[in-house]
């Protein structure tokens, strides 16, 4: 059921801008209603990582702020009825991804070392496992820098572009950044393995 929902998240994620955009654009809708599709969002974060409220530490701790700064954002919306608040949710997204992955670079291991463990077990136990949580370092390392550049603009989008370009970068040129730098990161690794 976890990954159903998790699932589903990930889908009303993606298509969250373009449903604001044709709430606002096609049915010229309310922030008032069009906030029901941050909210449905916050539903099924809550319901999906409601375990990791009741964790200690780092994941406790983002899952609160996340609920409460969607529940805030929503709030917010619904009371003043400003359309710009509901752009803000990608922003909101990064920070929260830049949290994540800037946490394990401090307390390690890195996100991307993570990651790797998850595909390979052996990992650990390699001859290459200080090599390769150093690269995984790195990689996390671009991995922040990413998420304030994404942030950055979608900042940007959000307080000073119209509907549609905040819909085009958020909903599809930002995907196609992510897409890049995976396909990067992943032909350099191959590349740099094959030596």
């Amino acid at each position: 059921m976890n990954r159903v929902l998790k699932i589903v998240l990930f889908i009303l994620s993606v298509l969250y801008p373009f449903t604001i955009l044709i709430g606002f654009l096609w049915f010229k809708a309310s922030p008032r209603v069009l906030v029901l599709a941050l909210v449905a969002i916050g539903l099924v974060y809550f319901i999906t990582y409601s375990g990791d409220g009741k964790s200690k530490g780092f994941r406790g701790i983002q899952f609160w702020v996340m609920t409460i700064v969607v529940a805030a954002l929503a709030f917010l919306t619904f009371l003043t009825e400003n359309a710009g608040l509901l752009k803000l949710y990608p922003v909101i997204i990064n920070i929260s991804l830049l949290a994540s992955f800037g946490f394990t670079l401090f307390r390690g291991p890195s996100m991307i070392y993570r990651f790797a463990i998850l595909k390979d077990k052996s990992i650990p136990d390699s001859a290459d496992n200080k090599a390769i949580k150093s690269y995984c370092m790195v990689v996390t390392r671009i991995w922040c820098i990413f998420f304030i550049f994404n942030g950055s603009v979608s900042a940007l989008t959000a307080f000073l572009a119209d509907e549609i370009i905040w819909a085009i970068y958020n909903g599809f040129i930002s995907y196609i950044f992510i897409g890049a730098l995976l396909a990067g990161e992943y032909l350099y690794r191959k590349v740099k393995l094959s030596r």
